[in-house]
């Protein structure tokens, strides 16, 4: 050995630097060799939990596909799981939600929602009958109804809940807090999504869960061996679980406080499979967290038993991240391992992220513990937490606050110590029980062709007759009497026995006489025709029915039929009742449309009584009410014969109250005699409000909460003889029923309800102390869209309230409101490719997530965070001043670097490089496409169909085509933008200070190419038309006098000279459809082109003239290059027409669909159809859904509203509309009435006092009505109005019963009303309180 010097050294000293280097080279090889087996460790991880994947994949029972939010039919021994975790920071507002369906139609709901950190609302655990539709379910007064599979869901309560203090529940567990009141509250909350159903099954779960295991086998808590096993093991979950982000946004009502306006921020999870799998769960917590940034956190994790973690634990796992932006990544898991030993309350735990970036949870000063279960198998005890996070970003200089839930599932939380809790599984055991339910089978009415029933050849058959179940056969009414007839679960009521003509009897009748055939086909095709003339066609055909003779084949049926009811004879007195089809259903009920004829005797009075149930099929205000709804006219229509009960005393039962739609409050009214005096309106009945609830066994428990004595001033009453008369009386002050005979009637209308999956609107009498049931349906106005719901139905989803909205340039092309077709279409073809477009471009954020539009109340706005991060990710290059200048016209100051950083990280220098190559590369060739697109739109002409199916399916050829043409529009227009930064760069010497002068500079130079831009041809070709007109003096003065009306059809016609109008109908063919787009009307305009303004700034000499000659020689060289960024303006130009011919040819398409679905009775006018979504439109096409007709005339009067609104260019959150004008409502209160509510809603207009039908004429649109009462007569006007009050009536009386089905305002019983108040003041009508006063406006309005 020597040393530097080259100097021998001696063994000693030489032999300590060869040590060293030895147990340096050995830690570096046990260095190597740990992060060589680490490596090894987590590949094999990756790879075996691949493995369970496709495992798990391969046995799953159902389809790899995510799950769709439309509700199954749970077979036996399956489950439905939907379950809401939702939070919002800022107030300290939380919501959880959960329902589980299971066999039997058992459901488990779970409700607890805490308002803006003061009250916290639970809804009893309990275990009861769910009822499911088409589209939605309720249970325990909670509707869950989906409006768009995977988009928006709708959560609907009305009804009783506990309500306890939070600062009271300090420290303890709120479930077990004795100082909760019970409050009667209304809910309605919208979820909007940000994301996709997302699977269990995807790749950023995957990363999670190699992470997780890799924590589990460092801490020696997984061998390597039970992860393999992990990948094998056969008896793994069959089932299926998605998640989605999204925001929760409505209102709460409690009784006697103000509403309140909620919005939340979380997660929707929905699981199912195999019964088996929810009884035999795992013990698991689940987690979500939401900053105020916008990233969300979702963690699934199974709690490990005490033989490790098992494949059906892992099974449950589930995690994702999700940015503002949309980008989706890994969650991490320490925030949930981190709880599962156990927690203290108001602890704060540290956790850091894989990053190295630190977050704080800390937990709530209280929880709470509940029970899902029945007594049965599969309970399970909840535990949940209210979590607060705080976010310390390693690239932000403030850190990020959010909030958060933890919920335990078959967990529950033991305090140790003070304050301090352990969570331990649950043993099935120790599970604390809920008292056990019954099982309740189903009622339902049949709906099958007539053709498939044994039945088919029958003209009568009975209520006892297994087919009268059949509302195809013999309508609504008698297939709903059928139904309680031939069920064995009433015991204290009765059904009196009935015979029903069928529908074929109906049809025969027409068949008989030819007269009635041609008239009722006439009238099914009187589309267009008047009012008056639609009114007179409708009295003959009436008048032919009554006097044509019957059939004799039906005659002799129903008389044979008849003398085989038990105690019928000649001298038995009957009620003949209609019974059409789609009469008492779920959509529509059609309540007071057709006849009922009472105290009927005899074979020829019977005759003559179905005679006039039929004709009645074809009154005016039956043919309007089917118009208004999109029916067919001619539906079928049914008879029932039914034994007349002498009725002591009559009425009706609501199961829930129509007007609150409270789940658990009945409404009663009631009259002495037969229940025509309470169903017409004419007299005031007594009232009755009956509350339920249900015991810790079970049993039922009735309280009467309020009675009210009605005047009864009319009443129908049976005679000595059985004839039926209406008689006054001076009033009575005695209550018609006993509180026994009221809680008798509650029994029976709460079992109904249960069997029948609905609430009902039952008809009952009383005859010497017998109940009997005249009429059950459902009651259809509790689901009806409030106004809240109709303005913000359509809104997107923000990931956080900073996001920036604004309506600079889309405010441009969508001036107004949008109708939902235009948003279901056009916004959406928009949408899509621009987001496709940054996708593609490199940005690295899942598609469906990644939103650069939001609409709010209906309004386009654009999302300013999106486009800067679409912006600053596209290109390298990319200056986003040079964005904001093209889309706001100039440079938004608020957006910084670093809030762009908060919405989305910085990406590296050779990723946005990258970024640069695609956009440059994507955009060549576009121009091109779109080209050949135009040629196929050149081909497509609208098919002379009268099928509606058919062209429905040309439109969407055409929808399909116009996206290609706008996908490849927004590249193909992407170059001019560039050419701008450009210029600006040379203007402007490459610095990055942009004044006034720069601006100025660069307009003069793109004014200097104007000529060479598409649009700008449009005015010279307008003016070639008008020396074309003018040269020809004679006929020009002749077209100078005709109206602008008339002038499209002059210049059309023969009376112009050739060469005029060959080149005015090539003007119009060529140019104004550049200017037209989808509309529903004319203030429905959308995404307009208008050709946009420009100047020109020229010296004497036609040079271009600068300002401030020290930068003439910029400008000089600039004018060479800009005539590049003219041809790319004209290229976008060119492009921008394609794209508006194909809106054109889509327009023409739909509102020639428009037109065919008028013309065959599926809309009441033809642009409703622009106020139905794609989706809706085939609903409509193919089910002939009459609420969605309902659904689309209510919002065309919230559009009014809508379009009137303006919002501020900049928005932070969701905007806040501008006041314009100074609201009614606020006016000075002259007069005031008060009466009895029973349609919600606030209106001010215009009142109408009209006291007999002779003066209905006088009704404007909008008006408020206000009569004595109504009856089916007035029918007709009731689309016209915006509320209704009446002197007279009750909660089923006609005005209330139709003014709910229409959704507007109305009060009854408002006595003087029609005295007080005089046409032409100005009302306030309050549907709500009973309130109707008179305004008196103030001085200076």
């Amino acid at each position: 050995m020597y040393d530097v010097k080259g100097d021998k050294m001696d063994s000693a000293t030489s032999d300590v630097p060869w040590f060293s280097q030895t147990v340096y080279l050995t830690l570096v090889l046990l260095i190597l060799v740990t992060l060589l087996y680490q490596y090894w460790s987590a590949l094999y991880i990756r790879c075996v939990v691949r493995l369970m994947y496709r495992w798990r994949r391969r046995k799953s029972c159902l389809p790899d596909g995510p799950v769709s939010d439309f509700l199954l039919n749970n077979q036996a021994g399956g489950y439905d799981e939907v379950n809401f975790l939702c939070v919002n920071g800022e107030d300290d507002s939380y919501l959880h939600v959960e329902i589980t369906r299971k066999p039997d139609r058992k459901c488990y709901t779970k409700l607890t929602l805490c308002v803006k950190g003061e009250y916290i609302y639970t809804l009893p655990t309990d275990v009861v009958t769910y009822n499911n539709s088409r589209n939605s379910f309720r249970s325990s007064g909670l509707t869950l109804s989906i409006l768009e599979d995977g988009t928006r869901l709708k959560l609907l309560y009305s009804g009783p809940l506990s309500q306890s203090k939070k600062c009271e529940n300090s420290g303890k567990d709120i479930t077990n807090d004795n100082d909760t009141v019970i409050k009667q509250v209304k809910i309605l909350l919208l979820w909007k999504n940000l994301s996709a159903n997302l699977s269990s099954d995807d790749n950023f779960t995957q990363r999670s869960l190699v992470q997780y295991l890799s924590k589990l086998y460092a801490e020696r808590k997984v061998t390597a061996g039970e992860i393999l096993e992990l990948a094998t093991n056969t008896d793994c979950v069959s089932g299926q679980s998605t998640v989605q982000s999204g925001l929760m946004h409505g209102v709460i009502q409690v009784s006697g406080e103000e509403e309140q306006e909620l919005l939340l921020r979380g997660f929707k999870r929905r699981s199912v499979g195999e019964i088996r799998d929810w009884d035999n769960s795992s013990s698991y917590v689940e987690q979500v967290l939401v900053s105020k940034n916008g990233n969300f956190h979702y963690n699934r994790l199974s709690v490990p038993s005490a033989r490790g973690l098992t494949a059906t634990e892992l099974s449950r796992f589930h995690s994702i991240r999700m940015h503002p932006n949309g980008e989706l990544d890994s969650a991490d898991l320490d925030f949930v391992y981190s709880f599962l030993a156990g927690w203290r309350l108001s602890e704060t735990v540290s956790v850091l992220d894989r990053k190295g970036c630190q977050s704080s949870l800390s937990t709530a000063d209280s929880f709470h513990q509940y029970t899902l279960g029945d007594g049965e198998s599969g309970d399970r005890h909840c535990v949940l937490l209210p979590l607060s996070l705080q976010h310390r970003h390693c690239g932000l200089s403030s850190p990020d606050t959010g909030a958060g839930l933890l919920l335990y599932s078959n967990v529950r939380a033991q305090e140790v110590s003070s304050g301090v809790y352990t969570v331990d599984c649950v043993p099935s055991k120790e599970v604390i029980r809920c008292h056990p339910s019954k099982s309740y089978p189903l009622l339902k009415t049949l709906s099958m062709p007539v053709g498939e029933v044994s039945a088919d050849d029958k003209l009568v058959v009975g209520l006892d007759h297994p087919d009268c179940r059949n509302d195809k056969l013999v309508g609504g009414k008698g297939s709903q009497l059928a139904v309680l007839y031939q069920s064995d679960i009433i015991k204290q009521c009765q059904v009196p026995m009935a015979a029903c003509l069928t529908v074929q009897a109906f049809y025969l009748q027409l068949q008989t006489n030819r007269s009635l055939t041609e008239l009722s086909a006439q009238l099914s095709q009187a589309v267009d025709a008047e009012t008056e003339d639609i009114q007179k066609l409708c009295d003959t055909l009436k008048s032919e029915f009554l006097l044509s003779e019957i059939n004799p084949k039906i005659s002799k049926a129903l008389q044979l039929h008849l003398q085989h009811i038990e105690h019928f004879d000649e001298e038995t007195r009957v009620a003949v009742r209609s019974s059409a089809i789609g009469e008492d259903g779920e959509e529509l009920s059609a309540a007071g449309q057709m006849d009922t004829i009472l105290g009927v005797k005899g074979y020829n009075e019977i005759f003559a009584a179905v005679k006039k149930c039929w004709s009645s099929h074809f009154t005016f205000s039956a043919v309007q009410y089917k118009r208004q709804h999109g029916q067919p006219i001619n539906t079928g229509m049914g008879v029932v014969i039914q034994k007349m009960v002498h009725a002591d005393v009559a009425g009706a039962l609501f199961t829930n109250d129509p007007v609150t739609a409270s789940c658990n409050t009945m409404v009663i009214n009631a009259n002495f005699g037969v229940g025509e005096s309470v169903v017409s309106g004419e007299a005031e009945p007594d009232t009755f409000r009956v509350t339920y609830t249900s015991d810790q066994g079970g049993s039922d428990i009735f309280s009467i909460e309020e009675r009210v004595c009605g005047s009864k001033q009319v009443q129908y009453v049976v005679s000595e003889s059985g004839t039926v008369g209406k008689q006054s009386v001076s009033g009575s002050s005695v209550f018609c029923a006993d509180d026994e005979t009221v809680l008798a009637l509650c029994q029976i209308g709460l079992e109904l309800e249960r069997r029948f999956g609905h609430p009902c609107d039952i008809e009952w009498a009383i005859c010497q102390g017998q109940i009997y049931l005249l009429q059950s349906r459902p009651i259809t106005t509790l689901t009806q869209e409030t106004e809240y719901e109709l303005l913000h139905e359509f809104d997107s989803a923000l990931a956080m309230d900073q996001e920036l909205l604004s309506t600079m340039n889309i405010g441009e092309a969508f001036p107004g409101a949008l109708c939902p077709l235009t948003i279901s279409v056009v916004v959406k073809q928009i949408e899509d490719s621009m987001v496709n477009w940054s996708v593609a471009n490199g940005l690295n954020v899942v598609p469906n997530l990644f939103r650069l539009h939001k609409v709010y109340c209906n309004h386009a706005f654009l999302n300013v965070h999106a486009y800067e991060l679409s912006n600053k990710y596209r290109s390298s290059l990319a200056d986003r001043r040079m964005m904001e200048l093209a889309l706001a016209g100039h440079v938004i100051d608020s957006m910084t670097d670093e809030v762009i950083r908060a919405y989305h990280p910085a990406r590296p220098l050779l990723t946005r490089l990258y970024c640069s190559w695609r956009f440059f590369s994507m955009i060549l060739g576009k121009r091109e496409k779109c080209l050949v697109h135009e040629q196929a739109l050149d081909k497509l002409t609208v098919p002379l169909t009268t099928s509606c199916a058919e062209l429905l399916e040309y439109v969407n050829h055409t929808v399909d085509i116009s996206s290609q043409v706008v996908k490849d529009y927004m590249p193909a227009t992407a170059i001019s933008p560039v050419y701008s930064q450009v210029l600006m760069g040379i203007l402007t010497k490459g610095k990055h200070v942009w004044e006034a002068k720069h601006y100025t500079d660069l307009a003069s130079l793109l004014a200097c190419h104007i000529n060479e831009v598409f649009s700008a041809g449009v005015p010279n070709k307008l003016e070639e038309l008008s020396r074309l007109i003018h040269s020809h003096p004679a006929f020009a003065a002749h077209f100078l006098e005709i109206s602008i009306e008339s002038g499209d059809s002059f210049l059309n016609s023969k009376k112009t000279p050739a060469g005029v109008r060959e080149a005015y109908q090539l003007f119009m063919e060529n140019q104004v459809q550049m200017f037209m787009f989808l509309a529903a009307g004319s203030s429905q305009e959308v995404l307009e082109s208008r050709p946009f303004p420009a100047y020109r700034d020229f010296t004497d000499d036609g040079k271009v003239h600068c300002y401030g000659s020290q930068r003439r020689r910029q400008v000089l060289l600039c004018t060479g290059s800009s005539g590049w960024f003219a041809k790319a303006v004209n290229s976008r130009e060119e492009v921008k027409s394609i794209l508006v011919k194909a809106a054109s040819k889509m327009k023409l398409g739909f509102w020639r669909l428009s037109e065919l679905m008028y013309n065959q009775g599926y809309l009441p006018s033809p642009e409703l159809l622009f106020f139905l979504t794609v989706t809706e439109i085939k609903d409509v096409l193919s089910n002939r859904n009459g609420s969605l007709v309902n659904r689309a005339k209510r919002r065309r009067k919230i559009y009014e509203k809508q379009n009137s609104m303006q919002f501020p260019r900049f928005n932070h959150g969701y905007p806040e509309a501008v006041v314009t004008h100074q609201d009614l409502k606020s006016l000075e209160v002259e007069t005031e009435l008060k009466g009895m509510p029973v349609s919600v809603g606030e209106v001010t207009g215009t009142a109408r006092v009209v006291k007999n039908l002779s003066e209905a004429h006088t009704i404007q649109k909008n008006d408020i009505l206000i009569v004595y009462f109504t009856d089916v007569g007035w029918a007709p006007y009731f689309p016209m109005i915006s509320g209704v009050v009446t002197e007279q009536g009750g909660l089923v009386s006609h005005g209330a019963v139709v003014a709910r089905e229409y959704g507007i305002p109305c009060v009854v019983s408002c006595h003087n009303a029609t005295q007080v108040f005089q046409s032409g003041d100005t009302i306030c009508l309050n549907g709500s309180t009973g309130v109707v006063r008179r305004l008196k406006r103030d001085n200076d309005l």
